[in-house]
């Protein structure tokens, strides 16, 4: 379901990783707007009642297909307007707050 909502977007986006714990990464050329283009999904997906953690999610049988579907729907809805972001350039002025910081590197 994701893939199909990036190839309706043309987002360069993909989710990566085992099917119970998925990431989604975003590749632009630019590592900065990568982070300001994962912000902006996550703060959309949030603002459609999905919480998504930008180091990946975690998959289980709890979660029901209606589920599945809300977070579809999420991610559709918050890749059209990370799609309109990167096509107008106005990516961090759609930005609500600052992108997301990584506290804990792995070394």
């Amino acid at each position: 379901g994701f893939r199909r909502a990036v190839g309706r977007t043309g987002v360069p986006a993909e989710c990566i990783g085992f099917p119970v714990h998925p990431k989604v990464v975003f590749r632009h050329a630019k590592d900065e707007t990568n982070r300001a283009l994962m912000s902006l999904f996550l703060q959309e997906t949030a603002r459609r009642g999905v919480i998504f953690h930008f180091a990946g999610f975690n998959v289980s049988f709890s979660h029901s297909d209606a589920d599945v579907d809300q977070s579809l729907e999420a991610c559709d809805a918050a890749l059209k307007i990370v799609g309109e972001a990167l096509a107008d350039g106005r990516v961090a002025e759609r930005l609500e707050g600052q992108p997301y910081g990584e506290v804990f590197k792995r070394s």
